[in-house]
């Protein structure tokens, strides 16, 4: 994951000290848009910091024990999203997102010493709604944003194929980093960066038991929109 993160950086800045670019009358970014957009997120044992200096995608705590259930989570989502988009005479760009995208964000860890139970986390929809600033170059425009991010998983554990857990909804924030470049008069391609932080809730599995969850993923964007 932490490679997206570099290709996308390297993309804005290499457009930034494009000097043909820079020399070129701006496209202009102001109004409404809407759009489309796919991406794979991942949260991986290696990258993300969580409780008590561990490291996982998704983080589980029993409550009132220490026993712990850390896993990995992957996979698709696709959605549409919506804005709109002021640009200042001295080419600086303005706007606020906001977005809903439907898929799979999962993972699961099984227990060595019972292979039949199992937990799992499976996140179906995520959104955000955020403040963008971007910098109009000729054709192109490399911004940053940052917001509210919310969604829904089911938090459950299995044992002899039979399910307890319950969903909750989640909040929290997402920063991101992308560029997006004109293909026609109304048509913009995007690529983007985002990175998706939950606030820890509640869940109650098996036999009343209660976990603490925390849900963090890094998402690599392609998509689509038209301008009005």
């Amino acid at each position: 994951m932490k490679r997206l993160i570099f290709a996308v950086v390297f993309l804005v800045f290499s457009i930034l000290s494009t000097t043909t670019f820079a020399a070129s009358p701006a496209y202009n970014w102001t109004g409404f848009y809407i759009g489309a957009h796919g991406f794979y997120g991942a949260g991986d044992d290696d990258e993300w910091d969580d409780y008590e200096g561990g490291d996982s995608g998704t983080s589980w705590r029993y409550v009132g024990t220490s026993y712990r259930s850390d896993h990995d989570i992957d996979g698709w989502m696709g959605g549409a999203f919506v804005g709109y988009n002021y640009q200042f005479p001295f080419q600086l760009v303005v706007g606020i997102e906001t977005d809903i995208n439907f898929g799979e964000i999962s993972g699961s860890k099984r227990f060595y010493y019972d292979p039949a139970f199992k937990t799992s986390t499976d996140m179906s929809w995520v959104g955000s709604t955020r403040l963008r600033l971007g910098y109009a170059i000729y054709r192109f425009l490399p911004y940053i944003a940052m917001g509210m991010a919310y969604g829904e998983a089911d938090i459950f554990e299995t044992y002899g194929g039979v399910k307890y857990g319950e969903k909750n909804t989640y909040f929290g924030w997402s920063p991101a980093l992308g560029v997006e470049f004109v293909i026609v008069k109304n048509l913009i391609g995007r690529a983007e960066f985002a990175y998706y932080s939950f606030a820890n809730e509640r869940s109650e599995v098996y036999a009343g038991q209660e976990v603490d969850t925390k849900i963090r993923f890094g998402a690599f964007k392609l998509g689509l929109c038209w301008k009005f």
